[in-house]
């Protein structure tokens, strides 16, 4: 099987919020993030000068490539790589951060463990075409618009249930209305093949 793992609140933890928030002395949280606005003007209506410090977390090499993989996650991919399934990372990260982040995941799964690791652009059907392209058969992602597209072709989905995904669920759940193709998860060590 063809598997694609998403980096970022799927594989990753994420918590740019809370360390931005920790820095500043404030008491925002990552629960608090119902929507993620890309336009830097605002994160769910937090400050400008938060916005714009969390913002610059995404294009720091070191920030990104030293995230907590989440628990059981790693153990799942072992297994499933063990069982012979090719596994893929697709991810929006930015280009600064791309060599920070296969350092992240070569020092954690070791050099060659995934068949490809791919770095599209944010905002575009990128993600998609390469399902396409590499005739992927199952995705794992928490980005709600990906998903759907990937239930439209069939691709067998499994929804991250993250902490910000507030917003999500709303597209997550209209989906399982939808198809029967995808099932909400709370992490990758939920999963069962």
């Amino acid at each position: 099987m063809n598997i694609v793992i998403d980096i970022d609140n799927t594989l990753y933890h994420l918590d740019v919020i809370d360390k931005v928030s920790s820095l500043l002395g404030l008491d925002f949280k990552t629960e608090d993030v119902k929507h993620w606005v890309y336009d830097k003007e605002h994160i769910n209506g937090f400050p400008k000068y938060f916005t714009d410090l969390v913002f610059s977390h995404f294009d720091d090499p070191k920030y990104m490539g030293n995230l907590d993989i989440y628990l059981g996650a790693k153990e799942k991919l072992v297994q499933w790589k063990s069982e012979g399934h090719n596994l893929y990372i697709i991810s929006a990260r930015k280009p600064n951060v791309t060599i920070s982040t296969v350092k992240m995941l070569n020092r954690d799964f070791g050099i060659g463990f995934f068949k490809e690791i791919h770095f599209v652009e944010h905002k575009t059907d990128a993600k998609i075409t390469l399902y396409k392209d590499l005739n992927i058969d199952m995705v794992i992602d928490d980005n709600p618009i990906d998903l759907e597209k990937s239930c439209e072709l069939g691709i067998k989905v499994y929804a991250i249930n993250n902490r910000y995904t507030g917003y999500n669920n709303i597209i997550v759940d209209k989906c399982l209305k939808i198809y029967n193709n995808i099932k909400k998860v709370n992490g990758i060590g939920d999963i069962e093949l």
